[in-house]
């Protein structure tokens, strides 16, 4: 395992052929605090394959076991997930002591990637995180379950240029 992980891209970027792009991203936002989790897959041609608007739980580690669980129920097997939580990525990546408030959820992260054939975790910056930290201000405090988007806004594809 990596002693340290650098920060890698600025912006977002395609992936290689025949790989997946997954970012993910947990946000807090507006004057009543309100929170939500985003993940966004997207192929070599930077296409969405599927966004989802997770159930309120503002965690980076939660929603990228979420994240890694949803990819291997969709039977991917080339992918590489993306976080700006450096903590987060370290810790699922042992290049750092992981927070005991999240060592369980990181074991369960690392456990489900040994199931994908070729999987990578890497930190990125908020600006090439932008599209997941929208999606996931589409949560709203009504939410009773995770959605995977069958209509993607327009505002968000958008962005997703």
């Amino acid at each position: 395992m990596p002693k340290g992980v650098a920060l890698r891209e600025r912006s977002w970027s395609l992936p290689l052929v025949s790989v997946l792009k997954c970012n993910v991203d947990a946000t807090f936002w507006g004057s009543d605090c309100l929170t939500g989790r985003g993940v966004v897959f997207r192929d070599h041609h930077g296409s969405i394959v599927h966004m989802v608007v997770l159930k309120q739980f503002p965690s980076e580690a939660f929603v990228l076991r979420a994240a890694v669980l949803l990819a291997k129920r969709f039977l991917f097997q080339r992918i590489c997930f993306e976080t700006d939580s450096s903590i987060v990525c370290e810790a699922v990546m042992g290049a750092r002591v992981c927070p005991v408030e999240i060592s369980s959820i990181v074991f369960d992260i690392q456990t489900a990637l040994s199931c994908f054939p070729e999987a990578k975790i890497s930190r990125v910056s908020r600006e090439a995180n932008s599209l997941a930290h929208e999606t996931a201000k589409l949560s709203t405090p009504i939410l009773q379950e995770d959605q995977i988007l069958t209509r993607i806004p327009k505002t968000l594809l958008m962005k997703a240029r």
